[in-house]
């Protein structure tokens, strides 16, 4: 899947609008109108900050119990 198409694919499973998404990701409506229309070159501190915010759903997933058992049980 092209960049562009990731990013929004991103933003609609979070069920955000563009100006909520860039606020989340400290960015601009624009900006990330730009990404999803592949108008404009990746900037590096975007995409991290990006990582960062996804990699902090999954952590928060996992700790509400997106694993099952725990870890004595896997003894």
């Amino acid at each position: 899947m092209p960049f562009a198409e990731e990013i929004k694919a991103e933003r609609e499973r979070r069920g955000l609008t563009q100006t909520e998404f860039a606020r989340l990701l400290q960015s601009t409506q624009g900006t990330i109108c730009a990404y999803e229309n592949g108008g404009r070159p990746k900037q590096p501190e975007l995409m991290w900050r990006l990582l960062r915010e996804l990699q902090r759903q999954e952590l928060a997933h996992f700790v509400k119990g997106g694993c099952s058992g725990s870890y004595n049980d896997r003894r």
